[in-house]
């Protein structure tokens, strides 16, 4: 059996929060409806039937979904690409958020012009419209030096 990657559990906690405490015997119902079809992210909810079934989802506790909820949010809060070294060849990289491997980066590429380059406007379009450098908390510090 396969497990749930990001999109469906995503499509699990947006499902839950649209329809409430009694989401689990709704989503029940749409699947044999054919309405899931109709939701937003219906195929990953389809998906979640014809590959987990129903009784994965009656067996699924609640700590669960809050948990990959959490992540889910916590994830969405990370830049889209850092740019890093390889701890075994040293080698600056490329990561991007959401995909398995690394990236080599081109010729000489040096890591930290790039991290540079990278985290002056993170996500500056949303928070303060490209006006100012956003500050990174200190732990996102820690986890990429400049």
């Amino acid at each position: 059996m396969t497990d749930p990657d990001d999109a469906h559990w995503r499509a699990l906690v947006e499902f839950r929060a649209r329809h409430g405490r009694a989401w689990r015997d709704t989503l029940s119902i749409y699947w044999m409806n054919g309405r899931d079809a109709s939701e937003p992210h219906g195929a990953a909810l389809r998906w979640i039937r014809n590959h987990l079934g129903p009784s994965w989802l009656c067996d699924l506790p609640d700590s669960d979904i809050e948990a990959q909820a959490l992540r889910l949010r916590l994830a969405d809060t990370l830049p889209e690409m850092c740019a890093t070294l390889l701890p075994s060849t040293l080698e600056p990289v490329a990561i991007k958020r959401g995909e398995k491997g690394y990236w080599p980066l081109p010729g000489r590429h040096d890591s930290r012009a790039h991290k540079r380059d990278f985290f002056r406007y993170p996500g500056a379009d949303r928070r303060n419209g490209d006006r100012e450098p956003v500050r990174l908390g200190r732990a996102r510090r820690r986890s990429f030096p400049l």
